[in-house]
């Protein structure tokens, strides 16, 4: 796994890289809603920490993304604004 953390302009940066098994495509669009976890997963748990992370960053103003293939691995990327949360 590799964590990077930087300042891009006016927001923190944050980077979570794995080479664990890659997210299936058809998946990808979807790992942020709830309930929502691959077909033939080995592991147990309601499909809820993706989607409660994602909130905890939309409710700082940020924003989170997930990308995921064979090569590169899989990458979470979040982006927070510096400053004031928005009201």
């Amino acid at each position: 796994m590799a964590v990077d953390l930087h300042e891009e302009e006016q927001e923190i940066v944050l980077v979570v890289t794995n080479q664990g098994t890659p997210i299936p495509e058809s998946l990808l669009p979807h790992v942020f809603d709830p309930f929502r976890r691959a077909a033939d997963s080995s592991r147990q748990g309601l499909g809820l920490g993706l989607y409660i992370a994602q909130q905890i960053v939309l409710a700082h103003g940020g924003s989170i993304t997930a990308s995921s293939s064979p090569d590169a691995g899989t990458t979470s990327s979040v982006r927070l604004p510096r400053g004031s949360v928005p009201s």
